[in-house]
C-alpha cells in the first residue's frame, strides 16, 4: 500500500490502463473490473466483495492485484495466495513462524537467555506472517 500519498485520478486512470493492457486479448475482464469498480462507486458492493471480486479477476497476475492496494481503504489489503506468489518469494510456513515468534518471547522474557533465535529469513514473508499471526490470534481469543 502507498503510505502518506495522496492518490490523484492520473493514479487511478494509470491503474485502469495497466488492466485494459494487460487483458487486452480479454476484453471480458476488464469490462467486469469496471462493473465492480461502479458498484463500489454507487455503494452496491462492500470493500470485502470488491476485495474478492478483484481477486478472482485478476487471479495469476500478481503486479495488478498488489497494485490495486493502492486504492484501498486503511485496514483492507490483498495478499498474494502460495499459487500466486512470484516463484522467486518463498514464504515461511506458519508452523516455523509461529515458532519464531514464541522464541522471541521467551527472550523478551528472560533478558538472560543464552538462546539463539534461529529462523530462514530466506523463506520470510512479513505480510504472509502477520495476517497467520493476526489469524491465531482470534482464534485464540475465541477460545476462551
Amino acid at each position: 500500500m502507498v503510505a502518506n500519498k495522496k492518490l490523484t485520478t492520473n493514479d487511478a486512470l494509470d491503474f485502469l490502463k495497466a488492466v485494459k493492457d494487460k487483458y487486452q486479448d480479454n476484453r471480458e475482464i476488464y469490462e467486469r473490473f469496471l462493473t465492480v469498480m461502479k458498484d463500489f462507486k454507487a455503494q452496491r458492493a462492500h470493500t470485502c466483495d470488491v476485495i474478492s471480486r478483484v481477486k478472482e479477476l485478476f487471479k495469476g497476475q500478481p503486479e495488478l492485484l498488489l497494485g490495486f492496494n493502492t486504492f484501498l481503504p486503511m485496514g483492507f489489503e490483498i495478499t498474494l495466495e502460495d499459487d500466486q506468489r512470484p516463484s522467486n518469494l518463498k514464504s515461511a510456513h506458519f508452523d516455523d513462524a509461529y515458532e519464531f515468534v514464541n522464541k522471541v518471547k521467551v527472550v523478551a522474557q528472560n533478558q538472560n537467555s543464552k538462546e539463539e533465535l534461529e529462523f530462514d529469513y530466506d523463506y520470510f514473508d512479513p505480510k504472509d506472517l502477520k495476517s497467520k499471526l493476526k489469524n491465531r490470534f482470534i482464534h485464540l481469543n475465541l477460545e476462551k
